[in-house]
């Protein structure tokens, strides 16, 4: 998920907006959240099958969710892959492009479109009135690095 740096307000509307259960989180294709956990319970089954050298990161501290004391995440001050600024209006049509909002839309036409509402709540939030404004969002990211075991071909 996405932290707005400069208003972090909106951080738990666009949470609910992608994961609420009244919003889109239903309607994701099954096997996401495998995946989320995936990424953050890995590690230990990479130290069961022999893999060295594991390490792993997160940004921002709040992914690590699975804390572990033999490889605890590290956690640099920004973000290393993904970095996002833009202003409202792009934002907005990147959250319309997200696969469940069609489906979500059909089923619940009396909300009319749910990722302009969202976007104008997050706006209200946020105090901006102007769709052109900037704005900047850090997305949550989660690297697992590691070595594989040696084989012998003895």
């Amino acid at each position: 998920m996405a932290h707005f740096g400069k208003y972090p307000q909106c951080d738990a509307i666009l949470k609910d907006y992608a994961l609420g259960n009244g919003m889109l989180g239903p309607y994701w294709e099954k096997g996401r959240e495998t995946l989320v956990e995936g990424y953050l319970e890995h590690h230990k089954e990479m130290a069961k099958n022999g893999w060295v050298g594991i390490q792993r990161e997160s940004y921002p501290r709040v992914l690590d969710a699975s804390p572990s004391q033999e490889y605890p995440a590290k956690v640099p001050s920004e973000s290393n892959v993904i970095d996002f600024k833009v202003n409202w209006k792009k934002l907005r049509h990147f959250l319309s492009t997200w696969s469940p909002l069609e489906s979500y839309n059909k089923d619940h036409p009396e909300v009319g479109n749910l990722c302009d509402a969202t976007t104008r709540k997050m706006m209200q939030a946020a105090g901006v009135e102007n769709v052109d404004e900037d704005v900047e969002l850090d997305w949550e990211q989660a690297l697992l690095m590691g070595h594989p075991p040696s084989s012998s071909t003895d």
